[in-house]
């Protein structure tokens, strides 16, 4: 059974026994008839900004979500999509197959651990 917290709400799987995994995994269809890919990426946050993972050898078509939990240096789990209060950015830059990391200097999310989940589709499919 899969289980995750997000934006303060534990989901937990139920009969349909969907689990979230470090494994690339199809999950759906796309819109564009190509199947929809799922992985987590547990990594570190940069030291400053900078590069978060390097997807290059992915072969993404079209990057569809980034979700992350980051787990911060007071305890605290900072979640989001794409920013965090303008603080924390992370992106995807699909020219260089990089997620990217930005935010301000603040202490507290230096080199700390995240899962990162990313739904994508694929150039090979």
């Amino acid at each position: 059974m899969g289980k995750m917290i997000l934006n303060g709400i534990e989901y937990v799987g139920g009969d349909s026994g969907y689990t979230y995994s470090t494994t690339e995994q199809v999950i759906e269809t796309w819109i564009d008839g190509k199947p929809l890919y799922e992985k987590v990426l547990e990594v570190n946050s940069p030291n400053g900004n900078g590069t978060l993972a390097d997807l290059s050898s992915y072969s993404i078509d079209t990057m569809v979500n980034i979700r992350w939990l980051l787990y911060t240096s007071t305890g605290d789990i900072i979640y989001g999509s794409s920013s965090y209060y303008q603080v924390i950015q992370v992106y995807f830059t699909i020219s260089s197959g990089l997620i990217k990391m930005d935010y301000n200097n603040a202490s507290w999310a230096i080199s700390r651990p995240m899962k990162v989940v990313i739904q994508y589709t694929k150039t090979t499919d």
